[in-house]
């Protein structure tokens, strides 16, 4: 028994090295290049969180700071029209803008 728990320590360490040789299946959605992205200015005075809605449901992309830009990219959707939109912390202002995507490039949406 003791041999076990002698033994168990090297089966744990070649258990780790062989999982983390091993490639992952990752799912980035479309190419790259050709990921449609949208840029996000803040006008506003405070912060604004911003999720997109393809219609099947609201999904998060970030944080933008006031009077900043941040572009993200939108992946996982094969919609063409999104929504994207925008709540202050306290969620006491919302700001909903309907966005064509096009690929390979960043649409402009502005938060004022």
């Amino acid at each position: 028994m003791r041999r076990v728990f002698r033994l168990a320590p090297l089966a744990v360490l070649f258990l780790a090295a062989t999982t983390a040789c091993v490639p992952r299946g990752v799912d980035f959605g479309p190419d790259a290049e050709q990921a449609a992205a949208v840029t996000v200015i803040n006008e506003m005075a405070h912060p604004m969180i911003v999720w997109f809605d393809d219609g099947t449901g609201e999904r998060l992309l970030g944080t933008v700071a006031a009077g900043s830009r941040d572009r993200f990219v939108i992946a996982g959707t094969t919609a063409t029209t999104v929504s994207v939109i925008a709540r202050d912390e306290a969620e006491t202002q919302t700001v909903r803008r309907t966005v064509t995507l096009v690929p390979a490039e960043s649409v402009e949406v502005r938060l004022n």
